[in-house]
């Protein structure tokens, strides 16, 4: 980095007005860049916290308009997405995933649902279909016909993860039976299982 003799430095203040700084500080800190004086970070202090708190009530706000609707999540589907639930069903399921989650009664992730489902467990296998590279599960929905599992394939990984409860997306999640979501369990059985299988 290059040193200069004499910096100016920006005045919150003031937006107009500058300082100028010896070049002694510049040597002592070896950095160009903003400095602010102490009056100014006392004030930026105040009204960074009072931002924050404004941002805060803002935030809800901004994080329901960025959701995408159901038809461009579609767009972005694989080739084998198939049978892939449709916008109600694909609710229903976020739901039962969402209460099946809190009672940690799921199986998330491709090589915890393989060896779950090799060892004979029953439960519905949801799938997300925006899942690259496809060689990451494709041998999933095999395993279940062959076990004669029920599953479907949802849009989006991101709900999917976040309806599970964690920030990571997920592409794959097995929804074990408990008496607590019983009937969510059930709605969302019987329609996976009415959905029509691929050739």
């Amino acid at each position: 980095m290059q040193f200069e003799t004499e910096a100016t430095l920006l005045c919150s203040l003031e937006q107009d007005t500058t300082c100028v700084v010896s070049a002694l500080v510049f040597l002592r800190v070896r950095w160009v860049g903003k400095i602010f004086c102490e009056p100014c970070t006392k004030i930026n202090r105040k009204n960074k916290m009072t931002k924050v708190k404004k941002e805060k009530g803002t935030a809800e706000e901004e994080t329901t308009g960025t959701e995408k609707s159901y038809q461009d999540l579609i767009a972005h589907i694989n080739p084998i997405a198939q049978p892939l639930a449709p916008r109600k069903l694909s609710k229903k399921l976020y739901k039962c995933v969402k209460k099946a989650a809190k009672v940690k009664q799921i199986r998330r992730g491709v090589k915890e649902v393989q060896k779950f489902i090799n060892k004979g467990e029953k439960g519905i296998v949801v799938l997300a279909g925006d899942t690259l590279p496809i060689d990451v599960y494709c041998h999933l929905p095999i395993m279940c016909e062959d076990r004669n599992l029920p599953y479907a394939y949802i849009p989006s990984k991101v709900d999917l993860g976040s309806s599970a409860g964690s920030k990571r997306p997920t592409c794959v999640i097995m929804i074990k039976p408990h008496e607590e979501y019983q009937e969510a369990y059930n709605e969302c059985l019987e329609e996976v299982t009415a959905l029509p299988k691929p050739i």
